[in-house]
């Protein structure tokens, strides 16, 4: 039960992320997350997290659906840094008139990085609890679990 809520509560952190905190502040104004370059890496990412996790939690004895959503979350979790660093790149954001205000930080970046930890974490425990349910392999000669 609490590897599920571990699950939504990522899940539900990163489609705030993603959808509504801004990533960047310049003075008022917000840059939300798809006027970033490559913020669509991020975003397939999540995905294939969120997809590989929910078909772990549906099926918990697939492994490879664990090492998939592994995966993913590494690039997430990388994908959140190497954009969340790029809030200062005004050039990125602005065509012509640049704002002279200082840019700070938006609270989108580490609330992505911190939903793929929680989520990483819970598909880390799923993943213990599912390596201690497999079965016992058999001799075949004498039928006594090796």
């Amino acid at each position: 039960m609490a590897v599920r809520i571990a699950v939504a509560l990522g899940a539900l952190g990163n489609l705030l992320a993603v959808l509504v905190l801004p990533w960047a502040r310049y003075g008022s104004i917000d840059i939300p997350l798809h006027r970033f370059p490559g913020w669509f890496l991020h975003v397939a990412a999540v995905v294939v997290l969120y997809g590989a996790a929910l078909w772990a939690l549906l099926r918990p004895s697939a492994r490879r659906n664990l090492a998939v959503g592994a995966v993913a979350g590494v690039v997430a979790a990388g994908a959140a840094v190497v954009i969340a660093t790029r809030y200062d790149d005004a050039s990125s954001f602005f065509d012509d008139i640049v704002p002279a205000v200082m840019p700070r930080l938006g609270s989108g970046g580490p609330v992505a990085i911190l939903s793929v930890l929680v989520s990483f974490a819970a598909l880390a425990v799923l993943a213990a609890r599912t390596r201690g349910t497999s079965t016992p392999t058999t001799n075949d000669r004498s039928g006594v679990p090796a």
